[in-house]
């Protein structure tokens, strides 16, 4: 296991917290070839830094192929770091109640949309001459 680490020590670093262990993990994966599942990428911040970086990281760490963890740093009255705790993050916002399904076929689609029930719809989507269909789920 590899472990990228990136200490952020005020909010205007922190802001680029995410595009930093991006960039090294995928030379880390580029370089000594390895999976993306042999890497854990790590942000430690300031407290008062994952305000801001809360929403960005929770999104990264779900849709990420890498394990992604926060560690918010612990203070002492003197401002010196003594010690961290994970962050926890945050679920994704909207579940869907089923996943979407596609169908693609290779022959000519008429350019519309038909309703298909009350709750979904189909839309088409073309590239070159293959045409996908995807079911779009509205409640």
């Amino acid at each position: 296991m590899w472990v990228v680490i990136e200490l952020k020590r005020s909010r205007s670093s922190a802001r680029q917290a995410l595009h930093e262990v991006n960039k090294y993990t995928e030379l880390l994966c580029r370089e000594k070839n390895l999976a993306p599942d042999r890497i854990r990428a790590v942000i430690v911040a300031m407290p008062d830094d994952w305000e801001e970086l809360l929403i960005a990281v929770s999104h990264a760490a779900r849709d990420w192929s890498h394990d992604l963890r926060g560690y918010r740093l612990l203070l002492d009255s003197s401002g010196t770091p003594i010690g961290a705790e994970r962050v926890e993050l945050l679920p994704r916002a909207f579940e869907p109640a089923s996943p979407p399904s596609t169908t693609c076929s290779s022959s000519p689609r008429r350019n519309s949309v038909s309703r298909a029930g009350g709750s979904s719809a189909r839309s088409r989507t073309s590239w070159g001459r293959s045409t996908c269909w995807r079911r779009i789920w509205t409640g």
